[in-house]
């Protein structure tokens, strides 16, 4: 400086160095920067704003303050103010949808969702409006766990004395003539009348009626069923399928009647009084059969001399002939070879083959007739069994001759006598 002393001193290469250094810019291996301003440093350190390092924002500062977890997402409270809520899989599998489409698969919407609401047409239809289909509707419907399903159409007025109705409107057109209407309805007490309606100018009329109590009326006249016919009903049938009264056979009083009478099955006739059925042939000339029921006895007279035939199975077993005479028929059995059953018990047998007599299966007083045939028959003892030959002690098996008749008589079940002419 002007007017100062100048001093030396001795030179020093440390201070010389210390000097250099502070004058240059000092790399960045030595600590420094290698730069003499503070972009040049920002650029050799690799902190270049909008380039390496992000400004100062206020927004990533409030973002930067927050706490997060796991299912969580931010959003702005305000500018550059920011908070979290929670993002489930649900939310986050609608955000991932790329269209409106895709999300509506998501939410199992299907093309109901685009489908606008309305009362006709290609729209859903309202259930606080009147709706007009245009097409056949089907209700299928399912009865699931015992509970019954139906279609249900209520009165909601809340009316203790109410009605529902349901219209069949074919011509689309109001009620007219051609129209029915059907209508359920309450009398106060939970009592329902059900009433098809016709159209009558205009005006519903009742065609069919049924009560709580089951009376059924049409146009106003009562419906005769099986539950309010018969006496005291007031039903005046003039006919029966076209048959007046007296063609009908009476249950009470003498009545003629005239006629065939074909019975199909079994005719059961029960009396009081004296046990007696009197039939009488006009013409003389025909015949009458008479069956007699299990467990009981059948008394059989004739006024018109005659004969009465007796038939078992159908064939005849006995006849009454005039005068008073009567001749016995043994009825033929089925069997005709091998061990013999109750059913030939009485019977006449013509044999095709050897005849054995069991035990302990005919009844004392039982006949049967065995006829041999074309060949001579073997009638055998069966076990246990005791067989006599007729006017002897012998016992055991016989032989029946050639065209030879044999009668068994059975003394027990277990006793038999064998006899005839051509029997040895």
């Amino acid at each position: 400086m002007s007017g100062d002393a100048i001093s030396s001193t001795k030179y020093n290469s440390l201070v010389q160095d210390l000097e250099a250094d502070a004058n240059v810019d000092r790399p960045i291996a030595a600590g420094g920067t290698g730069a003499s301003t503070a972009s040049a440093a920002r650029t050799n350190l690799g902190l270049v704003i909008g380039t390496d390092v992000q400004a100062f924002d206020a927004g990533l500062l409030s973002i930067a303050g927050l706490t997060t977890l796991a299912d969580r997402s931010i959003y702005t409270t305000a500018s550059d103010t920011y908070a979290v809520y929670t993002l489930t899989a649900a939310g986050r599998a609608i955000l991932d949808d790329a269209d409106a489409s895709a999300q509506r698969t998501t939410l199992g919407l299907g093309t109901d969702a685009v489908v606008n609401t309305g009362t006709s047409g290609a729209t859903i239809p309202l259930l606080n409006a009147a709706n007009t289909f245009g097409t056949t509707q089907v209700f299928s419907l399912t009865n699931a766990g015992g509970s019954a399903q139906g279609l249900r159409v209520a009165n909601t007025s809340g009316a203790a004395s109410s009605s529902a109705d349901i219209s069949l409107d074919p011509g689309n057109n109001g009620f007219n003539s051609r129209d029915v209407l059907l209508r359920a309805t309450n009398n106060g007490s939970n009592q329902i009348t059900f009433t098809v309606l016709q159209a009558n100018a205009g005006t519903p009329a009742a065609t069919l009626s049924i009560t709580p109590a089951g009376v059924a009326t049409m146009l106003g006249n009562t419906m005769w069923h099986a539950g309010n016919d018969g006496a005291g009903s007031g039903l005046d049938a003039d006919t029966v399928d076209g048959l007046q009264a007296s063609d009908l056979v009476q249950t009470t009083g003498t009545q003629s009647v005239g006629g065939v009478k074909t019975f199909t099955s079994q005719v059961a006739i029960t009396y009081s009084g004296s046990p007696e059925l009197s039939v009488t042939d006009s013409t003389g000339g025909a015949n009458g059969v008479f069956r007699a029921v299990a467990g009981t006895s059948l008394t059989i007279g004739s006024t018109n001399n005659v004969p009465i035939i007796v038939l078992s199975n159908n064939a005849e077993v006995a006849r009454f002939i005039n005068g008073g005479g009567f001749v016995a028929r043994a009825a033929a059995s089925t069997e005709t070879t091998g061990t013999l059953t109750v059913a030939s018990a009485n019977r006449t047998i013509q044999a095709t083959g050897d005849i054995t007599v069991p035990n302990a299966v005919f009844s004392a007083g039982d006949i049967i007739l065995i006829y041999a045939g074309a060949s001579s028959r073997t009638i055998t003892q069966g076990a246990s069994v005791t067989m006599r030959l007729g006017g002897t002690a012998t016992t055991g098996s016989r032989t029946l001759a050639v065209r030879g008749v044999a009668v068994l008589f059975f003394v027990s079940s277990s006793e038999v006598v064998v006899s005839g002419g051509a029997v040895t």
